[in-house]
């Protein structure tokens, strides 16, 4: 049996994900960790759950079902415009996942620096979705207790994962 361990199955014109979820047993698929990725997606995802996503936060956090918070991180590819909410939303996050003892999913775009400076300040474990950092930048995240995910990004040419 396979987990999957990081899924958008939300609400798409091409799929339905009751379906999806339905026929996870006959894919031999024991279980699959689906990323919210904005508060919409983590609505839906929480639907999904218990068919219920008001108060989302404060009234799901203890849910057993939730085994992680995430997908949350910092993104300054394409705009940094933002930068301080992004912080102020990330530094929320991460309190919320030492308070109530969750693993953290994190992404990290172009923003290396802000990361560890919030991440050395919680004790959170997790996982660093789509890693493609350099070496150094793997062990100060493995020094922090967090596992590396790495994705396709492995196959580009222009990988120094390697």
């Amino acid at each position: 049996m396979f987990t999957d361990t990081h899924c958008h199955i939300l609400s798409d014109k091409f799929y339905d994900p009751l379906n999806v979820i339905d026929n996870l047993e006959r894919d031999n698929i024991r279980r699959i960790i689906i990323n919210g990725f904005n508060i919409k997606s983590n609505c839906e995802v929480m639907d999904l759950i218990n068919n219920n996503a008001k108060n989302f936060i404060n009234e799901n956090i203890k849910n057993k079902k939730i085994i992680a918070i995430g997908e949350i991180g910092l993104d300054y590819c394409h705009n940094k415009e933002n930068k301080n909410e992004q912080l102020e939303m990330l530094e929320y996050f991460l309190g919320l996942a030492e308070n109530n003892n969750l693993p953290v999913i994190i992404h990290s775009r172009d923003a290396t620096g802000d990361l560890l400076d919030l991440l050395k300040k919680h004790k959170c474990k997790g996982i660093i979705h789509c890693f493609s950092g350099s070496l150094e930048t793997a062990r100060e995240y493995i020094k922090l207790g967090y596992k590396l995910g790495i994705g396709g990004v492995l196959t580009f040419k222009n990988c120094n994962l390697k």
